[in-house]
């Protein structure tokens, strides 16, 4: 399944890592600096509530493959959602209805 497409031919699928559903980065090799870069950042950033964990990297062929966290749901259908529920819920409550998400 492919979750999303980002640049310089970047792809996005769903996979397993240890029984773990994962999202599955893969970049083109010559990017593998960005990867090694973007693996430090979430290393740094790890237990963080907002932002994806990182579990592997593997190197096959042209392609670097980073294994991360599989979110509930893309950030757009996160903004979409929370449009909607800001629409419907009391400007009060929309803090504390947001926590759930």
């Amino acid at each position: 399944d492919v979750l999303g497409y980002g640049g310089h031919g970047t792809i996005v699928y769903k996979g397993v890592v240890d029984k773990r559903q994962v999202a599955v980065k893969r970049l083109l090799k010559i990017y593998a600096s960005s990867a090694d870069r973007e693996i430090s950042l979430l290393i740094e950033s790890d237990g963080h509530p907002n932002v994806v964990r990182y579990f592997l990297k593997e190197i096959r062929g042209d392609f670097v493959y980073l294994a991360l966290e599989l979110c509930d749901m893309s950030l757009n259908d996160l903004i979409v959602c929370l449009g909607k529920l800001r629409n419907s819920t009391k400007a009060d409550d929309f803090e504390s209805a947001t926590r759930s998400l």
